[in-house]
């Protein structure tokens, strides 16, 4: 019942301990590779979860031309700082934009 609030073009994966395993990682892989598949190579980052390195998954990436970046364990601690003081300023401007571009140019 839950999946019908969504948008359509939303999807959203349940999980049966609401962590991401397997077949629910090769599922966002495969929605994901549908949304940005144009040709030009893509980087993929992921931390070491089991759940990333397997290697159906990482092969099915690099069929596709993805680069696969996996974040090495113990590296958390470092990386969260860049994305509240870097990565979080490019996505503002990056949701601005966006924003613009959808009020100018398409409806909500």
């Amino acid at each position: 019942a839950e999946r019908q609030q969504y948008s359509k073009g939303i999807h959203v994966i349940f999980t049966p301990k609401a962590v991401i395993n397997g077949p629910s990682m090769d599922l966002y892989c495969t929605k994901w590779l549908e949304k940005v598949h144009d040709g030009h190579p893509k980087l993929f980052i992921a931390d070491s979860g089991n759940s990333h390195l397997k290697p159906e998954i990482i092969q099915k990436l690099r069929k596709k031309n993805v680069v696969i970046s996996i974040i090495p364990k113990g590296c958390t601690q470092y990386l969260q700082l860049l994305d509240t003081s870097v990565f979080s300023v490019f996505k503002n401007h990056y949701q601005a934009a966006a924003d613009e571009y959808i009020d100018l140019y398409s409806s909500r």
